[in-house]
Parts: C-alpha cells; structure tokens; sequence
C-alpha cells in the first residue's frame, strides 16, 4: 500500500510528538521526585529562620515596656536614672544600649555595653542630638502606649559605623519621670548572637539568605554582599539581586 510522503511525515512528527510529549511527563514526574526532598528541607529551613527571628521580635516590644514599666516604678532623681538602667542590663543580656532622649531629640543619659560586657555611662559633653535620626522622628509620632521597632542596620555613631559590625535593632517608647519630664526610652538590642544563629542553619545543599528591607542583606553566604548600604557601597538585596522573585513575592501578597 503506498502512502504519501507528506502523510509519512506527518505521521513521523506525531510519532515523535508523542514520545517528547511522554518523556518530557515522565521527566517532570521523576524531577519533581527528585527534588521534593529538597523543598521540605528548604521549608523546615525558612521555619527555624523565622521562628528564631520573629520569637525575637517578638520579645522587644515585650522587653521594651517592662523596662519603662521598671524605670516608672522605680521613679529615680535624675542622679539615680544611670544606676537605675545599668541594673537593669543584668537582666536583658542582649541590651547593647540605653538612651534617655527628651523631645528636642537631645541624648540626656546613655549607656553602652563595652566588649567586656561592663556598662559604661557615656560623659555629658560627649552625648548627641539624634533629632534628625529616623527612630527619634518615628519614636515622637508614636501614640504614648505604642511601640516602634526599627529596621535592622549596623550601629552608627558620630556618624560612622562602628566597628566590628553592631547588627542592631531599636525600640522605641515614650516614657515619663518627675525628674525627667517627658521623652522617649530607646533600647539598641544586640543582634549578632540571632544573626549568627539564623545563618548556622543553612546546610550544604541550601544557603539561607535574609534580608532586611529592600536593600539590605542581614544573612548571605557571601560576607562581602553582608550590609552593604549600611556601608555605603551601593545597595543590594532581593530587588536588586533577585528581581524575579521579588515580583513574584509582590505578586503573592508575601510582602506588603
């Protein structure tokens, strides 16, 4: 029986059809296989990250208020404010610092942790005016019972990041005392033992990547892309690194 050349050939191509159409499900069957194990271990992974980093979050509006409620109780004379905060250090070991600033934005009372971990009051001619920094104007437009916590960036001071490298996050309150008259309670919280944590838990096979914001990444495989706008290098983060799931983040509704 003879059959046109043109039906050979379209027979050829539908036989050829067929057999991609079925290689290719049976290779998306046996991929998809293949890398389930390593989606659930990537979700048990994101899980732990943001366990650990929203339980601490969690704790700073905690800690926050129970410090101000303290403070309150304790109604220091000004005299008495410094011994007063550094007592209250020995209970909150991550506190990095402690600011009294009044509503003109200037710092009355600081204190720092050193890298000894002993607390040390900063001198009076050496306090600043942080009136023009992003969680003082934050702090003074809270409602008297709300509580504002920063972005997470390096700690700066005279206008320099210290080093070695702070990852901080602040919170921020208003507070009242007789001797102080009204201004603003802003606690740095230490970050790196959390961030240390978080990036402990990538494995071989999956790196864990965080980032804060938009042009900041807070954990990366790569030190050298670590805080980079902090640092005045340029920004990088998931925009700029990873703009298609970015979108595909925005797209979901994941991020506001």
């Amino acid at each position: 029986m003879f059959i046109p050349a043109r039906w050979r050939y379209l027979w050829l191509f539908f036989v050829v059809l067929v057999c991609a159409l079925v290689f290719r499900l049976a290779f998306v069957d046996r991929f998809n296989e293949l890398k389930q194990p390593y989606e659930i271990g990537q979700g048990a992974l994101i899980d732990q990250a943001a366990l650990l980093i929203n339980t601490r979050l969690s704790l700073v509006e905690t800690q926050i208020r129970l410090f101000r409620h303290e403070l309150e109780l304790l109604n220091p004379t000004q005299a008495e404010l410094e011994p007063a905060m550094i007592s209250m250090f020995k209970l909150y070991s991550d506190t990095l610092q402690v600011r009294w600033i009044d509503t003109q934005g200037f710092e009355r009372v600081r204190l720092n942790k050193s890298a000894n971990s002993s607390v040390v009051a900063v001198p009076t001619d050496e306090l600043q005016n942080k009136r023009k920094r992003y969680y003082v104007e934050a702090g003074l437009a809270l409602a008297n019972d709300d509580v504002f916590i920063s972005q997470i960036d390096l700690n700066v001071e005279q206008g320099k990041v210290e080093w070695p490298f702070q990852p901080t996050l602040r919170g921020v309150i208003k507070a009242s005392l007789a001797s102080m008259g009204d201004g603003l309670l802003v606690i740095n919280f230490d970050l790196r033992s959390l961030l240390n944590e978080v990036a402990a838990l990538s494995e071989t096979n999956i790196q864990l990547l965080v980032a804060a914001g938009k042009d900041r990444w807070i954990v990366h495989p790569d030190q050298s892309q670590l805080w980079r706008s902090d640092l005045k290098l340029g920004a990088t983060g998931i925009e700029t690194d990873l703009p298609k799931l970015a979108r595909l983040i925005e797209d979901d509704g994941l991020a506001q």
